[in-house]
Parts: structure tokens; sequence; C-alpha cells
């Protein structure tokens, strides 16, 4: 079965792994906005990649407004944020940006980002400022206060065992 990978950066981590994945598995890969449905209708499975922003999967508007012709389809979503979050805490994201009926339709691989506070807009910085106060964890304020970066090529491991099962399909 044929894939293509369509992903959402805002500060490069997501597009990161889009660019590794495509790679590795030598699959297609675009901007998600500049994805069609024309574009979209020959490939078999998607994997959409998305940042996550003040606890939003910025992926979620266009996945609701395109959904009518995306649930035909295999789905694959992986996220990594700029806010340091457990794959746990990073699932009630995915619960809490898609309604269900969409948020079951995928499987859900979260990634661990990064936050280079150099890169951040004000606006940006204003939001992880404010947000490192209501952090009650000591090391997750520091790490909002300093900065970290996450992002492995090693973490697309379990994604990757996916991909090959869905490639191996015959349609």
């Amino acid at each position: 079965m044929k894939g293509i990978i369509l992903y959402r950066s805002q500060y490069g981590s997501t597009e990161q792994y889009a660019r590794w994945l495509a790679e590795d598995m030598k699959l297609p890969f675009m901007e998600l906005e500049q994805a069609r449905e024309q574009d979209i209708r020959p490939y078999g499975f998607l994997i959409i990649g998305s940042n996550i922003k003040v606890g939003h999967i910025q992926a979620a508007e266009w996945i609701k407004e395109h959904w009518d012709w995306l649930k035909e389809k295999r789905l694959l979503l992986f996220s990594c944020s700029g806010s340091y979050s457990d794959a746990e805490e990073q699932k009630k994201v995915l619960e809490s940006s898609l309604p269900p009926e969409i948020s079951g339709s995928f499987r859900y691989f979260p990634l661990p980002g990064r936050l280079n506070k150099d890169e951040l807009t004000f606006w940006d910085r204003v939001i992880v400022f404010l947000g490192s106060k209501t952090v009650p964890d000591e090391a997750a304020r520091k790490r909002m206060k300093h900065g970290f970066d996450y992002v492995d090529h090693e973490q697309l491991g379990q994604l990757k065992e996916v991909v090959k099962r869905f490639k191996q399909v015959v349609v």
C-alpha cells in the first residue's frame, strides 16, 4: 500500500521527524496546508505530523475540515511539543483536540520535541513564561526556562514498524 507524510511544523521539530521518516521509509512528504484531496487520493495510508501549541494539536482543524475524505484512509498521527510532556499527557492533548470519532481513527505516536527560546516569537515567549509559572514540577519549570532538545531519530522506531506493515499490504 502506498503512503504519504503530511506535516505541520512551527519551529522545525515536526518537519525534522517528517523528513527522517520520508528518507527512512522512502515516502513522499509535503506540508499539510499544501495537500489537496486529489494529491492524497492515490494513497492508502496517511501519516500526519503536527506540532502541539498551548495544549492543542495544530493540525486538528485541518483534519476536521477534511475528515470526509480522510476517514477512508488508514491514518497515523505523530506529534511533538515545545513543552516537555510525557506520552500520556500528549494522548490527553489528542483527545481534547479532536472529537472521539476522529481521534479514535488514528494510531497515535507522541514524540519528544524541542524548545529553543531563541527561535520563539515574542508572543510564544510570553506563553512559555506564563506557562512556566503554572507548572508544579521544578524540573519542568527549568526546562521551560532554559529550553531543551529531545528530538531524536531513534524515537521513530515504533512508527516505522507500523509503516513497514502498511507498505506490505497489497490492495
